[in-house]
């Protein structure tokens, strides 16, 4: 069982009978009965209660007595109990009766007993009372219309709360129509009215029609007698449903906006009305605001956000509930769900243990509460593998449980006894696996019949544990009478929900009977394999279809690890096949199987987010194909919906497809064209000189599919402690000698089966699972004895490694696109400065960002990009200049794209992986949008020769390993970028600048960019001294994508060029004028002697 913050989370305000706005007749002084209750003072309130009584009674206002069953009723249940409190009630009605034929009179009294009811929980005698209420109202000549519209609309809320929702809708739609003949009928009563019908609507999931009915609601609140702040609490409670209708319709942009705004104005309430307990109503309402608002976080994969808001939630409901609510218990579980989420499982066993003590706090008991927490918290202690612990807590569970339901069993029991059956199955426990997964079948077989649709899951728990027993015959039996009862539904089904809804179940039943077969075989040829490859097929198929419908967050987990599993089975069959007949086809459909499940997770993940652009996608073409999947579902979600419907919009979205594959190929390509993989194509694409070793798991066990221009196989690898080995590495960061041994363990697993084979030196890593999480390159052929032989004993001094996350992207040496711009840069640097001023622009301490306020300053960066950009005449973006709006209006179209901010890689939902830019503080509206997400980086032009993503962070937990790499590298290579230069893990910013640094060097010398990353690091660990040389310090930064030279253009040296012309031109300058006025001194002087001559020829 997989226990969803959505499922916990989302809380419906619903108004019953609106207590906080009724009036009271002041003179009976019910008022001092009531404060007697709350200060719990029963005997000063049985006395009140009795004077006032009797000094009606004594008058004989007879008809002013139809309050007090409800107080006598609360009394009684604190002297003794909730038996003997209805029974006084009960008999104070019956001696009203006696004294009064008013029918008025009764019926009040009547809803008075509702009230009792109410109190004490009693949902079916509320409906009975209510409902004698309207018998007497109805015999009334002069009843007023309000007043039926008052008992309508109870009546209404007593069969919601017993789930009737066809009677509760009936009652609802009776009471608007009572109000609308009333003249003095309050609009506000109309409104609740309206929110009655509304919340049936949605709860039967007629989202349309519940938006419609909200939306009635408002206007009337709107239009109301209530003033002030009780109006905008009206409103804003009307809206918080309405929100939820949109989160449902996939408006969850709209209702996050929403939701904020209801925020927002319950604070007004909360900090400006004078109305305690309207404002203590508003602070319980903003709390569940708050948690309704995680829950649409959670369903776009904000599940980190979601978490965040819980934690303020549930402080908000500190301040507003009794500490021994079991309100706050649920809000810590609401917590520790998100915590388990996030994987973060020690830290959701701390908040569930603070939720039972919570729980256990009360002076009431709660007994189905504490079984469902302890489920959790069990399932927590399995996730981390501690079988021991976790069967304890189960235990535990499944006797409150058992207490609770000894014979009628819930839907939270029933999915307690599958979780549970299964976990022990998976730990070898077979025989109690069994008798409990039984349990649960038999219990939904004779409540509902062999034809009932909730069967189908015990069908599919019992063949899952025979074959986690392996057990195969009986997993194999009951995977076909799953099978049988699919197919025997289809026939019978006339309507679209029912045929396609029992499909889309057929891949799960066709999958153990698949494997289940297999396994019971011992001799399996060729023709038996390909029966269960072509079985499986047809399970790819309504998976397939499947994903054009699924955007849910829970569907979309569900459907991908459905195809997973079908993917895996796959495989396997495909690798038996080759293995038996070493046909290239074979290993062209294990290739194409693995390839396809990458880009399936992409596509079905960016499923989930309606506000997903594509650049050079017009509007118009998202809008069709929103609205095509719209239709696809629509025509599914009514029960009366003819399959022709669903058919038919069918039929209309492959038309689009088939379109988009003409008019816009990669986007079609992109998210929508059949991965195919043949290996002969693949090497026939391969550079030269260029080996190719995909890493790939099959069966639990490790490939590597290894392959050049002339030759290709397929090698087992032993994968035993791998995922350990890779954890250690970031563990023990500090122990040399552990690292050293570490790094040569790992050569030994996953590069020593295959160095023969790898006799280039290009090599091209595409990792699978945990292996992104390792750099290859600090693999040693042996052990190091110091770190200084890393420059000479590692992958990194023998090849030159880039990396890629699919072989289909791997293409021949292909001319690099000139750009006219070589570089840009953008750095913000996170330092006090920056922190501060977002500080400062902050009024609400709801909207901070604490995660920017924590983010590490990047000073090197700042130099490294304001260093580059004038080396190479290109433009740097420093500090708040470098926010999120310049870089998508800049970044496009240059050769360098240098990205010097912090990332985060987000392996639970890989399109939430993002790139954290400077705050905008210039425009408030765009503030807190400083995170470009994966999913938006596909709207952008980003084209270039290279990215680099510098003083990364990225978060990565061992759940799905490298997933948000992956989804983050094909985001940028759709986006335009040929490759990505990124780290791996949180890398020391001195180190990968001086690395980065190198690198330009060689990239300008005319390298390729696999090559120059290469000397860049040999160079640093050359050079570095002491632990600095550790792998920590450079391995991360790893290329992926295109690894070609990049042109960039000669040094722009023109002032140097300008500034020698000069000299030389002043110096000749200089030279000639010196020298003519030399010459003229030198003829002067020629003169005056020959003259001289001339004289003493006279003379003499």
């Amino acid at each position: 069982m997989v226990v969803t913050l959505r499922n916990s989370l989302y809380i419906l305000y619903f108004f019953i009978a609106l207590p906080l706005f009724a009036q009271q007749d002041s003179s009976l002084k019910l008022e001092q009965i009531d404060n007697f209750l709350d200060a719990n003072q029963i005997k000063k309130a049985d006395s009140a209660l009795n004077t006032q009584i009797n000094q009606l009674m004594r008058l004989k206002l007879y008809d002013s007595l139809y309050h007090y069953p409800l107080y006598i009723g609360k009394i009684t249940l604190q002297k003794k109990n909730a038996t003997d409190a209805v029974k006084e009630a009960k008999k104070f009605v019956d001696n009203l009766k006696s004294l009064t034929p008013n029918k008025r009179t009764l019926f009040r009294t009547y809803l008075s007993m509702d009230q009792l009811y109410l109190y004490l929980g009693d949902d079916d005698n509320c409906v009975i009372a209510s409902k004698k209420a309207l018998e007497y109202a109805e015999s009334l000549a002069d009843v007023k219309p309000k007043e039926l519209g008052h008992i309508n609309y109870v009546i209404g809320s007593n069969y919601y709360a017993l789930y009737d929702l066809s009677n509760a809708l009936r009652y609802f739609k009776q009471a608007v129509s009572a109000y609308e003949k009333s003249k003095d009928a309050k609009k506000s009563k109309v409104s609740d009215a309206h929110n009655g019908i509304a919340v049936s609507y949605w709860t039967l999931n007629k989202l349309d029609s519940a938006k419609i009915a909200f939306n009635k609601a408002i206007k009337f609140a709107e239009e109301s007698e209530l003033k002030g702040f009780d109006k905008l609490y009206y409103i804003n409670a009307f809206k918080f449903n309405l929100a939820l209708v949109l989160d449902d319709s996939g408006n969850v942009g709209e209702a996050i906006e929403m939701k904020k705004d209801i925020i927002k104005n319950l604070s007004n309430i909360i900090d400006n009305s004078k109305d305690e307990e309207l404002v203590q109503e508003s602070e319980r309402l903003q709390s569940s605001a708050f948690s309704n608002l995680a829950a649409f976080y959670n369903d776009i994969g904000f599940v980190s956000k979601a978490y965040d808001m819980l934690t303020y939630a549930y402080k908000k409901k500190k301040l507003v509930y009794e500490p021994t609510s079991p309100r706050l218990a649920t809000a810590l579980y609401q917590i520790a769900t998100a915590e388990i989420e996030l994987k973060d499982l020690d830290k959701g066993i701390e908040s569930i243990n603070k939720a039972l003590a919570q729980l256990k706090s009360s002076s009431n008991k709660y007994t189905s509460l504490e079984a469902e927490f302890l489920q959790l918290k069990a399932r927590a202690y399995a996730e981390k593998g501690d079988a021991l612990t976790a069967t304890r807590i189960y235990e535990e569970s499944e006797e409150l449980y058992s207490q609770v339901y000894p014979t009628e069993y819930s839907r939270a029991y029933l999915i307690f006894l599958r979780d549970y059956a299964l976990f022990l199955a998976e730990n070898g426990e077979k025989e109690k696996a069994v008798a409990t997964a039984k349990k649960s079948y038999n219990y939904v077989r004779e409540n509902g019949g062999n034809d009932n649709f909730p069967l189908l899951k015990e069908y599919g728990t019992l063949a899952n544990i025979y074959f986690l027993a392996k057990d195969y015959q009986k997993a194999y039996e009951w995977a076909e009478k799953g099978n049988t009862y699919l197919d025997n539904r289809i026939k019978e089904a006339s309507f679209a929900m029912d045929s396609l809804q029992v499909e889309f179940r057929q891949p799960t039943f066709i999958l153990f009977e698949a494997k289940s077969k297999y396994h019971s075989t011992s001799s399996r040829d060729e023709d038996f394999l390909l029966k269960l490859a072509h079985k499986l097929n047809q399970a790819f198929t309504i998976l397939e279809k499947r994903k054009a419908i699924t955007f849910d967050a829970d569907d979309v987990s569900t459907l991908l690890s459905e195809s997973k599993t079908v993917s895996d089975f796959g495989k396997l069959l495909y690798l038996e096949l080759y293995n038996l007949t070493s046909k290239p086809a074979y290993l062209s459909k294990i290739i194409e199987l693995h390839e396809a499940g990458i880009y399936n997770k992409i596509r079905t993940r960016l499923s989930l987010k309606f506000d997903v652009n594509f650049a050079n996608i017009p509007k118009s073409i998202f809008e069709r194909e929103k609205e095509l999947k719209k239709e696809l579902t629509s025509s599914l979600s009514k029960k009366d919906a003819k399959i022709d419907a669903f058919f038919k919009a069918e039929k209309s979205w492959e038309i689009f497809i088939d379109s988009l594959k003409i008019s816009y190929p990669d986007y079609y390509k992109m998210r929508y064209a059949k991965i195919e993989a043949d290996i002969n194509q693949l090497q026939s694409k391969l550079p030269t000189e260029t080996t190719v070793v995909r890493y790939l798991k099959i069966d639990g066990k490790l490939y590597a599919y290894v392959y050049s221009k002339t030759q290709n196989s397929l090698v087992a690898l032993s994968s035993d402690g791998i995922s350990e080995l890779i954890n250690s590495l970031n563990n023990n960061v500090t122990n040399t000698d552990e690292i050293n041994n570490t790094l040569h363990e790992l050569y030994n697993s996953l590069w020593f089966p295959i160095e023969d084979k790898v006799v280039s030196k290009r090599v091209i890593i595409i990792p699978d699972g945990e292996l992104f999480n390792l750099s290859f390159e600090m693999m040693t052929r042996k052990k190091n004895q110091s770190l200084k032989e890393f420059s000479s004993n590692s992958l990194l001094s023998m090849h030159t490694i880039s990396y890629n996350y699919s072989l289909l992207l791997l293409e021949e040496q292909r001319k690099t696109i000139d750009y006219s711009n070589d570089f840009i840069a953008f750095a913000p640097e996170f330092n006090r400065e920056m922190k501060e001023n977002y500080k400062i622009s902050i009024t609400d301490s709801l909207n901070i960002d604490r995660t920017y306020l924590t983010l590490l300053p990047q000073p090197f960066t700042v130099d490294l990009a304001s260093e580059y950009s004038r080396l190479f005449n290109g433009e740097s973006f420093i500090n708040e200049n470098a926010s999120k709006q310049v870089f998508t209006s800049q970044a496009k179209e240059h050769k360098i794209i240098h990205i010097g901010t912090h990332a985060e890689s987000n392996n639970i939902s890989p399109e939430l992986s993002r790139l954290i830019f400077a705050k905008n503080l210039n425009d408030e509206s765009a503030t807190d949008d400083n995170s470009l997400y994966t999913y938006e980086i596909y709207n952008q032009n980003l084209s270039s020769n290279l990215a680099i993503l510098t003083a990364c962070e990225t978060g990565k937990p061992s759940y799905q390993s490298g997933e948000g790499m992956i989804s983050l590298a094909h985001a940028f290579n759709y986006a335009g970028s040929e490759s990505i230069l990124t780290s791996l893990w949180k890398i020391d910013e001195q180190s990968s600048t001086t690395i980065i640094d190198n690198f330009y060097g060689y990239l300008k010398n005319g390298l390729p960019k696999d090559e120059a990353l290469q000397k860049a690091k040999l160079d640093y660990i050359a050079n570095a001294e002491g632990r600095t040389r550790s792998p920590q310090y450079w391995a991360g930064l790893v290329l992926i994508g295109d690894s070609s030279p990049i042109d960039l253009s000669p040094d722009n040296l023109w002032w140097v060029w300008a500034t020698l012309i000069l000299v030389i031109f002043l110096a000749l300058y200089f030279f000639i004028r010196n020298r003519i006025k030399s010459r003229s001194r030198l003829g002067k002087s020629s003169i005056v002697h020959n003259n001289t001559a001339s004289n003493r020829d006279i003379e003499t």
